[in-house]
């Protein structure tokens, strides 16, 4: 699922910390900021771009790679 904006109004957010989450986890999180995901692997969140921290646009697609530790 992806989310985009209904209009022309663009909001930002700021990508939250997602190491060491499950995809499940890191997904609810980007969902909750309206954050959409990439993911590769498995195992946990051990990579993750834009790097958190960073202010992106709602609707923004965050790569994760994840590894099994």
């Amino acid at each position: 699922m992806l989310y985009t904006a209904e209009n022309n109004v663009r909001t930002s957010t700021t990508v939250p910390k997602l190491s060491g989450m499950t995809a499940a986890q890191a997904a609810n999180s980007l969902k909750s900021k309206n954050l959409n995901i990439s993911v590769e692997g498995t195992g946990t969140v051990s990579v993750q771009e834009p790097a958190a921290g960073t202010s992106v646009e709602q609707g923004t697609v965050v790569k994760v790679t994840l590894k099994n530790e």
